[in-house]
């Protein structure tokens, strides 16, 4: 899902990673593995043509995860 949404609307690691809940070395991590599939089955995801300014309007809509409780990390002793 993360590469569709990188390729298709160009949003950068960062806004995936906040809409995703995770890391930006996760989301990076991901990309560089589905790239390397596609390319090895020769499948290309063209760009869509987004309106200007999207990465920047997406975070508001995505649910807040400071301060929550249940986010929090819990060590394991």
């Amino acid at each position: 899902m993360a590469t569709v949404l990188h390729l298709r609307l160009g949003l950068p690691d960062d806004t995936l990673a906040h809409l995703l809940g995770t890391s930006r070395s996760t989301i990076r991590r991901a990309l560089t593995e589905i790239r390397d599939l596609l390319d090895q089955h020769d499948y290309r995801i063209e760009p869509a043509t987004a309106p200007p300014g999207l990465p920047a309007r997406i975070p508001r809509y995505v649910p807040q995860t400071t301060g929550n409780t249940e986010n929090e990390i819990k060590t394991a002793c």
